[in-house]
């Protein structure tokens, strides 16, 4: 009965793990509130073709993903909730594709083990509750990815040219030209070590390349017919600017994304750097070169180099490897059920390594925390060990239970493995899904509470005032004060109106010395609350 309804428990599992809750914690600086507050502002100002942070044009990303949020907020309110709500439905919509695209590749039971993968995994799970553009960016570039090879796999289809066309196309528009390279790169590798040199037929080339210049067309071509080139060449200029010199606070060593997908995908990951290292770790593939296993480790290793060579490192930069690491770990899992063996050496290191990891760091909070004063000295940020001085928290029982449970989940699993490799593995992926499930309600909010609780609380206590930050960047003042059109900078001598100013405490000499006449009317877990007179 169970092999007969894997869609229909891959929907439950989504619906449970992904919707509740969402809007429990309020959004994260920067991304989160970022996009919901560019939505926003689409709203409040009636124009969805050029987005604007603080009422000023924003040409950083295209607006696919922030129409998403609009039309959430449209339905559902303008809150937390509705800022994460598009990518839970991004994560039902991915984990039957890929249990689909799997029965269509393999059978039902690879299309399982690849959406297990994924849902059990840290960051793919994490991913599907929060409010930022890549669950549905990647998405788009993997469905390009999947229906071109179909349509190099079935005789060059004409409607499958097009469906690759058109998603790619929707990932353009949803982040940027960079959905492009990373479809060109991985395509150009595959042609170079192919057996069949007519790659794609002129006729087809031409359907790709309409359907893609349909789809741009909606945003790009309309907004440069409607008000001039600007706005989309400094989106260009930005991407490139982007690609060649990292972001403040986010620069990184080059192998940063190896290590992000090794411990952020776990469990995952344990499987597939064995798949990615055998030529012959499928069961339904001999590893060719025409084969979906050659095209995963291809794209597996282009955003691996790719973003390894930007010189802005970020997390989410290689979440689109999420998709060809979790169908190399189902790859390894039907390999070693169908032959019956032991795990690959790599497997056994990683899996207990990660996961004794992964339980330190969960239960690290509620075990040290009230040990807090004994190292508190070894936090260099003055604003993070003020907020750890003052804010009292309080754990009970059920915080311990993330920690132990992947633990626990480890244990049983390898246990039973010789006797139930299914039934272990299955195990293995569900626990670890659930634990991450547990410990976001567990630990996000108190995390928060002293990370940038305090701060939003005071920004909702100013709503509707002229306010902004000080010394640091935030959008939470915007979307959290509710602001209704463009805030000045806090030391813009050109105002001369009344001004809330938040700052960090480790800006408070600056303050002193360069501002003497602005008035502290509060301080609050390393926040400092300023009213800046009017003149």
């Amino acid at each position: 009965m169970l092999k007969k309804s894997y869609a229909t428990w891959i929907l439950v599992l989504a619906l449970i793990c992904f919707f509740p809750f969402l809007g429990g914690v309020h959004l994260f600086d920067w991304d989160e509130i970022n996009f919901a507050e560019i939505a926003r502002e689409m709203i409040l100002s009636n124009d969805y073709l050029r987005p604007t942070i603080n009422f000023e044009p924003f040409w950083e990303k295209p607006p696919l993903f922030i129409w998403f949020q609009a039309i959430s907020f449209h339905i559902l309110g303008m809150n937390d909730y509705a800022a994460r709500f598009p990518n839970a439905i991004a994560g039902v919509f991915t984990l039957l594709f890929l249990y689909f695209a799997g029965k269509k590749l393999h059978n039902k039971e690879f299309g399982l083990w690849w959406a297990l993968a994924y849902f059990g995994s840290i960051l793919p799970h994490l991913y599907f509750r929060s409010g930022i553009i890549d669950p549905w960016f990647n998405f788009f570039i993997f469905l390009g990815i999947y229906y071109f090879y179909r349509y190099k796999s079935e005789g060059k289809k004409s409607l499958m040219v097009f469906l690759s066309g058109l998603f790619i196309g929707l990932a353009v528009l949803t982040k940027g030209p960079v959905a492009l390279g990373l479809f060109g790169i991985v395509f150009a590798v595959v042609y170079l070590f192919t057996k069949f040199k007519n790659f794609i037929s002129f006729k087809h080339l031409i359907i790709w390349l309409l359907t893609f210049v349909g789809i741009n067309a909606i945003w790009y071509g309309v907004e440069t017919i409607l008000h001039g080139p600007w706005f989309v060449t400094q989106f260009v200029l930005y991407q490139i600017r982007l690609f060649m010199i990292p972001d403040a606070g986010h620069g990184g060593f080059f192998g940063y994304h190896f290590v992000v997908l090794l411990f952020g995908c776990f469990p995952a990951s344990a499987f597939a750097l064995p798949a990615l290292l055998n030529r012959n770790t499928s069961l339904y593939e001999n590893g060719g070169r025409e084969s979906f296993l050659f095209l995963q480790k291809v794209l597996l290793l282009t955003v691996l180099i790719v973003f390894s060579i930007v010189t802005t490192k970020i997390v989410h930069y290689s979440s689109l490897a999420y998709f060809p690491l979790t169908y190399l770990a189902a790859s390894e899992i039907q390999r070693l059920i169908k032959n019956k063996i032991p795990l690959h050496l790599i497997s056994k290191i990683l899996l207990p390594f990660i996961a004794v990891i992964f339980s330190i760091a969960l239960l690290a909070l509620p075990v040290l925390f009230p040990y807090k004063n004994e190292f508190l000295h070894l936090i260099g940020d003055v604003q993070a060990r003020m907020a750890l001085e003052q804010i009292e928290l309080s754990f009970s029982w059920w915080n311990y239970i993330p920690g132990l449970l992947i633990i626990a989940t480890i244990g049983i699993a390898h246990y039973i493995y010789k006797v139930a490799p299914i039934q272990s593995l299955r195990l293995l992926f569900l626990g670890s899904g659930f634990t991450v499930a547990l410990a976001l309600y567990a630990f996000i909010g108190k995390i928060e509470s002293f990370s940038q609780g305090t701060a939003i609380e005071i920004f909702e206590e100013h709503a509707g005032k002229t306010i902004n930050v000080f010394g640091y960047k935030s959008y939470a003042h915007l979307y959290y004060g509710k602001v209704t059109h463009t805030m000045p900078k806090a030391d813009d001598p050109n105002f001369k109106g009344e001004m809330i100013v938040v700052a960090k405490a480790n800006s408070r000499n600056e303050i002193n010395e360069r501002f003497p006449e602005w008035i502290l009317l509060k301080e609050k877990a390393g926040f400092l609350v300023y009213k800046k007179p009017a003149q």
